[in-house]
């Protein structure tokens, strides 16, 4: 996982992990896709997330990047739900929380990669 995707990213790291995926912080390894590829490792999954108002992630873009190439062989926007006004009880109900938006990214994610 490349550094600066914060806690969305780690999240998603954490569910790949679950889901029987080899992964790595890439902060332990050289920033330069070579040297990483170098190193044995095939993809770096790359998260830019914002924060929403009740500090859940608000959208994100994922990619995952082919070490060999530096070739992007999968990618999505994630948006999380709204209901009504910002913090109404149908707003709440309708946003997913750090875990629920990791689980959605990974399975979009798993999908792209199956094909």
């Amino acid at each position: 996982m490349a550094p600066g995707g914060g806690v969305l990213a780690d999240a998603i790291g954490v569910e790949l992990f679950q889901r029987g995926f080899d992964t790595m912080d890439s902060t332990e390894s050289p920033a330069n896709i070579a040297a990483v590829h170098a190193e044995g490792i095939d993809t770096l999954l790359i998260v830019k997330a914002i924060g929403g108002y009740d500090s859940l992630p608000e959208s994100a873009t994922i990619r995952i990047v082919q070490t060999s190439t530096g070739k992007t062989i999968a990618a999505i926007n994630w948006q999380n739900g709204h209901g009504g006004m910002a913090g109404s009880i149908a707003d709440r109900t309708m946003r997913e929380g750090l875990v629920g938006a990791a689980q959605q990214i990974v399975d979009q994610l798993s999908l792209k990669l199956s094909k």
